[in-house]
């Protein structure tokens, strides 16, 4: 299955706001239909927000082992995850937009879920 593409902008009411905490909840299906979830047992996950594609070095990385501050949150069975970043972890960022990836892995298999961008704005009332 090909990587969908999800952008977290303004226009889709998805962008980062600097400072404040940022949670996207998204669910996988595994027809065409939408019917049917994405059954993510045994899989383990992996975001990678970076500057652009080829940046050396990752902004900031997320897995579903921690469950504080910057994770991903799993419902392996209902092809669910929630992705949560900080607002401790918003302050690195400076306005822009970013680039990023998910990958879900089960066993020797690395499958890329999402791809696109990510918006950060920063805050006006402070």
């Amino acid at each position: 299955m090909p990587a969908a593409a999800l952008d977290f902008v303004r226009s889709n009411g998805y962008a980062l706001e600097i400072g404040a905490n940022f949670s996207q909840e998204i669910t996988f299906f595994s027809d065409a239909a939408s019917q049917q979830p994405k059954n993510f047992t045994g899989y383990t996950f992996k975001m990678q927000i970076r500057d652009k594609h080829d940046s050396p070095v990752p902004i900031l990385t997320l897995t579903q082992v921690n469950s504080i501050g910057d994770w991903i949150e799993v419902f392996a069975v209902e092809g669910r995850i929630i992705i949560h970043i900080t607002n401790a972890s918003t302050l690195l960022f400076k306005g822009g937009t970013y680039v990023y990836d998910l990958f879900g892995t089960s066993g020797p298999n690395a499958e890329k879920l999402l791809v696109g961008t990510i918006e950060v704005v920063p805050r006006v009332t402070k």
